[in-house]
């Protein structure tokens, strides 16, 4: 909470989001919690490398080099994975950290790459998380709800609409970049968690209300109220 905010408050509604997802599918709940909670406690290593702590300072990949920036990000699962290890979390915790990107692509670095790279060949391995893919209904959930929860939050439209656009849209690449193939996620399970992730979303980022000013308050306000307006 204290050096990684922005990571703490987006493993605390992933943790939401897998726990009302795991009681839906037939999960244990408790070990999804549990490991969303932990699953990205490798960014305390360098946590102003990552968006969500970046608040108010400038972004540092903007002056790396794709390889670097990729090193970091990546790194944060390794270097989850040993502290761990050395404060001798149980194993689902361990795989939660170690599964919850896969083998999935760096892809904004990947594409940095090749262009820094003017044509020549760019080592994929650099811009791939080392996996494993996901083996439990718990971490798979975990990796869904960890991109769900990343791309609301980066969006502007928080409408239902459009958080239901998000969630079917990080659902359908995850299968097709085969992440999940090798958990016991069925079909059904996978629309369950749908839902269940867009209910906590929608709770969490329902669009607020525009009060007006104090000043406009105080113009619309009938002649014998305004006196005690400010009160």
């Amino acid at each position: 909470m204290v050096r990684a905010p922005g990571t703490y408050n987006h493993s605390l509604v992933v943790a939401s989001m897998v726990e009302r997802a795991a009681d839906e599918v037939g999960a244990n709940a408790l070990t999804a919690k549990v490991g969303a909670l932990y699953h990205d406690i490798g960014k305390t290593a360098n946590p102003h490398c990552f968006v969500e702590n970046q608040m108010g300072i400038a972004n540092i990949h903007d002056v790396l080099r794709s390889d670097e920036s990729a090193r970091i990000i990546r790194g944060h699962v390794t270097h989850g994975t040993r502290l761990a290890q050395q404060h001798r979390l149980p194993r689902p915790i361990r795989d939660a950290i170690a599964e919850h990107h896969g083998t999935l692509r760096l892809i904004f670095f990947l594409h940095k790459a090749h262009q820094e790279a003017d044509g020549m060949p760019v080592d994929i391995s650099l811009y791939t998380y080392p996996g494993p893919k996901p083996q439990s209904k718990e971490t798979a959930l975990i990796m869904l709800a960890d991109g769900c929860e990343s791309a609301v939050r980066a969006s502007a439209d928080h409408s239902h609409d459009r958080i239901r656009e998000i969630v079917d849209q990080l659902f359908n690449e995850r299968i097709q970049q085969e992440q999940l193939d090798e958990c016991p996620l069925t079909l059904r399970d996978l629309d369950q968690a749908r839902v269940a992730f867009r209910s906590v979303l929608n709770g969490l980022y329902h669009p607020r209300i525009e009060y007006p000013e104090s000043a406009e308050l105080l113009d619309a306000a009938p002649t014998g109220h305004r006196a005690t307006a400010g009160n």
